[in-house]
């Protein structure tokens, strides 16, 4: 299993499953510098969703560095892990076009708007763009694989200690998910609200001809969504984006 992606060979598109209210009031940006007509959030990763994936997989991957690297005990491994993790930031893809699951969960109760990107690749040196894995055994193995081929080191900046970011609750495998994984030293850190909890987040950007489709929920009164949306993609300098039904029959009631 090859956990970075390589995306002229694994995957063409990458869906970003969203809100209207997020696409028209953040994300595509109304006066944009060059280059930047796209906005994302990305996401603190002690706050995704999952709420085990990153101490489980950071217990793991302490245990293997124990291993290869016995000066140090596991725990020391785990808190050096752990302080690297005030670094890193996350933005959430899918390799699936029209998944009701994720309709339900991202996308407003199927309201929303899935976000097609084309060529999606690190924006730096210092970023990665990677399957999650779901499964502790999938990911043990896994990360033994690395090990053994000399793929992970124990130093350098992305390493083994970013390894856990990969690591999801069987649960969760239906998202088929692939993360933008970095520090994005560039931008400030920013807070948001949600169900009582502050989350901190960064703004990365994207150039509008990254994007190469962008497909309505099932929940879509589709003919006034279509018109609306184009007419909204249009006076944003969007007219290359194809805009997609889904082809799920689906009746939120």
């Amino acid at each position: 299993m090859d956990i970075f992606v390589n995306a002229n060979k694994d995957v063409d598109t990458f869906y970003h499953y969203t809100t209207i209210d997020a696409l028209v009031n953040g994300i595509i940006k109304e006066r944009p510098r060059k280059g930047k007509e796209v906005c994302l959030r990305a996401t603190h990763g002690k706050f995704m969703n999952d709420p085990e994936e990153l101490i489980k997989g950071a217990r793991l991957c302490a245990y293997i560095m124990e291993q290869n690297d016995p000066s140090k005990s596991s725990e020391e491994h785990l808190d050096k892990i752990m302080h690297m993790y005030d670094k890193y930031f996350l933005v959430s893809f899918s390799e699936d076009k029209d998944s009701l699951p994720l309709w339900n969960t991202y996308a407003n109760k199927s309201t929303g708007v899935a976000i097609g990107f084309e060529r999606l690749k690190s924006l730096s040196l210092t970023d990665l763009v990677v399957k999650c894995i779901y499964g502790v055994n999938t990911f043990t193995e896994t990360l033994d694989m690395y090990m053994n081929s000399n793929r992970l080191k124990i130093g350098g900046y992305f390493s083994i200690y970013t390894f856990p970011q990969r690591l999801k609750n069987e649960a969760f495998s239906y998202e088929n998910e692939i993360r933008l994984i970095g520090d994005f030293r560039k931008a400030p850190v920013k807070f948001r609200e949600k169900n009582g909890y502050i989350i901190p987040y960064k703004e990365i950007f994207f150039a509008k001809e990254q994007i190469k489709s962008i497909t309505l929920g099932p929940c879509q009164n589709m003919d006034n969504a279509v018109y609306s949306l184009r007419q909204f993609l249009d006076s944003r300098g969007f007219e290359h984006v194809e805009i997609k039904k889904s082809s799920i029959p689906f009746r939120n009631i």
